[in-house]
C-alpha cells in the first residue's frame, strides 16, 4: 500500500480530501478500463468520458479563484466533450472542491443543479450495535465472473438501473479486478440459497468506501441490509482501515446513523446539456 493510501483516521486533517478522492475513484474506474473511454487529469481537474451521457468532472481544485480563469477552463471542458459527441456531462463538487464559489461559475456556464447528497463517515472502532442483522443471511465474497454478474443483477433491481448502465458497471468491476489485494472487494448475501443482496468496498485513498448496498424488494425489512453493511465494515477493519465513508439515500440514512455514521458534508451534482 503506497504512502498516499495509508489508512487515515477521522481526526486527520486530510479526511475531507481523502473521502472526496475515494468517491471520485469509483467513477474514475470507468474512464480507466472501459474500451474507448478516457480518464484525464491535471493539477486542478480529474475528468472522464465513457458514453454520450456517462461523463463528468470528478475533482476540481482550482489554484486560482479568478472567475475569468475558471470560466476559461469550464469552456475548454465543454469543447472537449462536444468533440467527443457527448450529449451531456456532469460536474460533482465534493468536500475538497475549490474555490467555494465554483457552483456559481457552473450555473453561469449553463449547468443545472441536479441534487445534493450527504457524505457520511464512521470511525470503525466506534461503530455502535444498534441494528439487528438477519440471522439466516449467508454472505460470501465475490470471487469469479458469475458471482460478479449476480451482484450486478441485484444492483440493477435494487437501484432500478438500466440494462446498459449495469453492463458498464459489470465491465468496469471485471476489468478493474476484485478480491484480496485489489482496491475493489464485492460481496453477495443469500437467503435459502438465493442471492438477494449486494455490497462493495472500495479501498482507496486511505478510507473504506461503501457502495452498492442493495437488497431485493422481497428481502427487505429482514435485517439483510444491516447484515451486509456490518459485514463489509468488519472486513474493512480487518484489513487495517479506520474510517468508512458512504453517501446514503434518504431511505437508508437512518440505518447508517444507528450504526454510528455521521454527516461530514455533502456532494453536489451539476449537469450540462450539450444538445
Amino acid at each position: 500500500m503506497s504512502q498516499q493510501h495509508q489508512p487515515i483516521r477521522t481526526n486527520d486533517s486530510s479526511l475531507p480530501a481523502s473521502v472526496s478522492a475515494n468517491f471520485a475513484e469509483e467513477m474514475a474506474c470507468f474512464g480507466r478500463v472501459i474500451h474507448g473511454a478516457e480518464l484525464r487529469e491535471d493539477a486542478e481537474l480529474l475528468w472522464f468520458a465513457v458514453t454520450p451521457t456517462l461523463n463528468g468532472v470528478l475533482r476540481s481544485r482550482f489554484t486560482s479563484d479568478d472567475p475569468a480563469y475558471i470560466e476559461q477552463r469550464i469552456q475548454a471542458l465543454i469543447e472537449y466533450y462536444t468533440k467527443r459527441q457527448a450529449r451531456s456531462f456532469g460536474w460533482t463538487l465534493y468536500l475538497a472542491s475549490q474555490p467555494a464559489h465554483l457552483k456559481e461559475s457552473l450555473l453561469a456556464q449553463g449547468f443545472t443543479h441536479v441534487y445534493d447528497n450527504a457524505i457520511m463517515t464512521l470511525a470503525l472502532s466506534a461503530r455502535e450495535q444498534n441494528v439487528i442483522p438477519s440471522p439466516t443471511l449467508a454472505i460470501q465474497e465475490v470471487s469469479n465472473a458469475q458471482e460478479l454478474q449476480q451482484l450486478c443483477d441485484i444492483e440493477q433491481i435494487a437501484f432500478e438501473s438500466t440494462t446498459d448502465r449495469i453492463k458498464l458497471y459489470y465491465q468496469t468491476y471485471l476489468a478493474s479486478g476484485f478480491g484480496p489485494g485489489q482496491i475493489w472487494r464485492h460481496f453477495i448475501g443469500s437467503l435459502d440459497g438465493r442471492v438477494v443482496a449486494s455490497a462493495s468496498l472500495l479501498l482507496s485513498h486511505g478510507v473504506a468506501g461503501i457502495y452498492g448496498i442493495g437488497t431485493l424488494p422481497e428481502a427487505r425489512r429482514q435485517g439483510v441490509a444491516a447484515s451486509m453493511i456490518l459485514h463489509v465494515l468488519n472486513e474493512a477493519e480487518r484489513l487495517g482501515y479506520h474510517v468508512a465513508t458512504l453517501s446514503p439515500t434518504e431511505q437508508s440514512k437512518r440505518l447508517y446513523q444507528r450504526i454510528g455514521f455521521r454527516t461530514l458534508g455533502q456532494k453536489s451534482f451539476y449537469k450540462r446539456s450539450l444538445v
